[in-house]
C-alpha cells in the first residue's frame, strides 16, 4: 500500500511540474502600454527574435520605446529604447515618413526631426545582443497643431568668388511679425568625416551666414543650420535645417557650385 501511495504521489508531482512548465512556455512578454492622449508619452512594446534564443529564454526578455505617439512638422522629439538585453548594439532606422535622425544613433535615446511634409511615419530600433529585441512603431501626425515658431528657415545656400578659397554658407529665413532672430549656429561636415562648428552672424541682406575656407581636397558635404529667435512677448524657439551636397561637395575655387 505504501509503495502504491508513493507511486501515486510521484505521478501527481510529475503531472504538476509538466503543467507549470507548460504555463511558463505559454507566457508572452507584453510590456504595459501606457494609455495616452494625443501627443503624450506612450510605451511601444518590442519583440524578441525567436531565432536568437529559445522560446523559454525569450519570455524572460523584452524591450520597448517610450516617446510621443504623434508629432507635428518642424518638431524635434526624443524617443528612448529600453531592454532587458545586456549591452545591446542599438540601431535606429527611419522606415517611412519625413523624419530624420538628428542625434543619438547607436544609443538608447534618439532625437528625431519631423520635416515640413510630415504626415506620419514608421521607425524601427534594433537592440542586437543575446537575444535580439526590436521595436517598430508608428508616429502619427498630431491633429492639434503645436504652437508655431515665428522663425522658419527657407533654405541653405553657398556662394564663392571664382578663385577664392573662402565659401559663404547662408540660410534664408521667414520671420513672423513680432519675432526677431537672436542667433544662429552652423555645423559643417566634410567629405573626410571631420566636423567644424561656427557661430553665424546676420549679413547685410538679413541672412544668417558664415564664411570659411574650404579646400577642394576635402570638400564640404553637409551644412546644418539652427536659427534661434524670440517674440516680443518673450517666447523663444528655433528652426533647424540640413543641406546635403553629397559626393559632389562644395569647395572654394569652383565658383558657383
Amino acid at each position: 500500500m505504501k509503495k502504491l501511495s508513493f507511486l501515486s504521489l510521484t505521478i501527481l508531482l510529475f503531472t504538476f511540474l509538466l503543467s507549470c512548465d507548460s504555463e511558463v512556455l505559454d507566457m508572452e512578454f507584453e510590456p504595459q502600454i501606457t494609455e495616452s492622449t494625443e501627443g503624450e508619452q506612450v510605451f511601444f512594446p518590442g519583440e524578441v527574435s525567436q531565432s536568437t534564443t529559445s522560446r523559454l529564454t525569450a519570455n524572460s526578455f523584452g524591450c520597448g520605446v517610450t516617446g510621443p505617439d504623434c508629432a507635428s512638422s518642424g518638431q524635434t522629439l526624443t524617443y528612448t529604447y529600453s531592454t532587458t538585453t545586456s549591452n545591446p548594439n542599438i540601431t535606429w532606422t527611419v522606415n517611412s515618413g519625413s523624419i530624420s535622425i538628428v542625434s543619438g544613433q547607436n544609443s538608447n535615446t534618439v532625437s528625431l526631426r519631423f520635416g515640413r511634409g510630415f504626415t506620419g511615419g514608421t521607425v524601427t530600433v534594433l537592440g542586437a545582443g543575446a537575444p535580439n529585441c526590436s521595436v517598430t512603431f508608428d508616429i502619427l501626425k498630431c491633429a492639434t497643431p503645436v504652437p508655431t515658431c515665428g522663425i522658419s528657415i527657407n533654405g541653405i545656400f553657398e556662394v564663392n568668388a571664382l578663385g577664392d578659397d573662402e565659401v559663404a554658407f547662408y540660410a534664408t529665413t521667414t520671420i513672423s511679425s513680432g519675432w526677431s532672430v537672436t542667433g544662429s549656429y552652423f555645423t559643417v561636415t566634410y567629405q573626410n568625416g571631420s566636423v567644424s562648428n561656427h557661430v553665424g552672424y546676420t549679413n547685410s541682406l538679413g541672412y544668417e551666414q558664415i564664411i570659411i575656407p574650404v579646400s577642394c581636397t576635402n570638400k564640404v558635404e553637409t551644412v546644418q543650420v539652427s536659427v534661434y529667435g524670440a517674440s516680443s512677448s518673450g517666447t523663444t524657439c528655433s528652426d533647424t535645417e540640413l543641406e546635403d551636397w553629397g559626393v559632389i561637395g562644395v569647395c572654394g575655387t569652383d565658383g558657383f557650385n
